[in-house]
């Protein structure tokens, strides 16, 4: 178990502090980030990939499905609804 002032990778409470980021910095991100989901069928795969815009969520889903990346399918919150939302 750490003591209460450091670990022993020498992250102190106060470095870790200094890492977080401050609330407005939070309210921030969740302003503008958005949802964008995607549905892979042959991997029964529906995700959500939190973003501030539509080039970023792409970079990121390609990172973490690579593999199935001409299986993509990014739905359309307005139209896609049914499948956000049920599953």
């Amino acid at each position: 178990m750490c003591p209460k002032t450091s670990c022993p990778n020498g992250l102190t409470i106060k470095g870790l502090y200094e890492r977080l980021p401050s609330l407005v910095e939070l309210r921030t991100m969740a302003m503008t980030e958005k949802s964008y989901y995607f549905y892979i069928e042959s991997a029964s795969v529906r995700e959500c990939i939190r973003a501030e815009n539509f080039q970023q969520a792409k970079a990121e889903a390609f990172d973490g499905w690579i593999q199935y990346w001409d299986e993509i399918r990014w739905l359309n919150p307005d139209k896609d609804n049914h499948l956000i939302t049920n599953g």
